[in-house]
């Protein structure tokens, strides 16, 4: 939002919209495969690779199967994660960020996207011909392992937890 410090600008009080970049937001975990053997226990957690809370507003996560956009609202704190699932709140352990009715993520992949006001995109990865990583025996979620690498290869994505161990939300950090 605008007038907010970022801490990839430096020091910018007055920041513009257009000073959110690559990665101050980025894609840190997913659930595309489901959780507890449950397909449609789906979730995406995301990072705030900066030392400033973001304010979500203006933020929409797109995913190719689905012809609609998250819209995002509220704020990730600095350093921090956010939690977004797909359905009631009742798949995972941890309290979601904000809840989602988006249809679900296809097994097959993803061209997933990060996008600011309309048209800057802060993260992006295109997995529409298959997911780097996670299982869907068991329904293991997928974890990148740098948040501040634009990699989307397996290289720098591996399998994560089909028990929920590897689940962040913002109360957590």
């Amino acid at each position: 939002a605008s007038g907010q410090t970022l801490g990839y600008c430096g020091n910018c009080d007055g920041c513009s919209d257009t000073d959110y970049s690559s990665l101050h937001v980025a894609f840190s975990e997913i659930g595309w495969p489901g959780i507890n053997g449950d397909a449609y226990g789906e979730f995406i957690e995301l990072y705030n690779n900066t030392g400033n809370p973001i304010d979500l507003s203006g933020f929409r996560v797109n995913y190719s199967s689905e012809s609609s956009s998250l819209i995002l609202s509220g704020t990730i704190p600095a350093n921090s994660h956010f939690l977004i699932e797909r359905g009631n709140d009742s798949k995972l352990t941890k309290v979601a960020d904000v809840l989602h009715s988006l249809g679900r993520m296809e097994d097959t992949g993803e061209n997933m996207s990060i996008i600011f006001n309309g048209d800057v995109v802060i993260d992006t990865c295109d997995w529409s011909t298959g997911w780097p990583a996670g299982d869907t025996s068991p329904r293991n979620s997928m974890e990148r392992v740098s948040v501040l690498s634009s990699d989307c290869s397996s290289s720098n994505w591996s399998n994560g937890s089909s028990d929920q161990s590897t689940i962040e939300n913002s109360s957590d950090n």
